[in-house]
């Protein structure tokens, strides 16, 4: 539950917010701002259509957060 609570937290930042539409057009990941270039599959290219979340942080995201439910 720590890793879905500090998603949580990292998603209310307002300024991870406001670099949603800026991630999308430069390829990047909204939360840590490094490239979206490369993704594992098909879903996780999807994942970043409607997220703007890299790989990197889809894993340590919403792997650790699937693993505690």
């Amino acid at each position: 539950m720590e890793t879905l609570d500090e998603l949580i937290k990292v998603l209310s930042d307002p300024q991870v917010s406001i670099r949603n539409g800026w991630a999308r057009a430069t390829y990047t990941c909204k939360i840590c701002g490094k490239n979206a270039l490369r993704f594992r599959n098909a879903s996780s290219a999807f994942e970043y259509k409607v997220s703007a979340i890299c790989q990197n942080c889809q894993d340590k995201y919403f792997l650790s957060v699937k693993d505690n439910v």
